[in-house]
């Protein structure tokens, strides 16, 4: 299941999402997208000055 949810969790869309987890994963467009992201993985939110974060 997802780790988060946004403003879309109506009892509909849950079993719709429930659903997804019975679908087969892409494996090679999984590693397509953590290859895109690997820049960037691990990194958390900051704002104004690298000193102040």
């Amino acid at each position: 299941i997802a780790t988060f949810v946004v403003e879309g969790a109506t009892p509909k869309n849950i079993r719709k999402w429930a659903e997804w987890l019975r679908e087969p994963l892409d494996e090679q467009l999984l590693q397509t997208v953590l290859k895109i992201f690997e820049p960037v993985k691990n990194i958390g939110h900051s704002e104004g000055l690298p000193e102040n974060n």
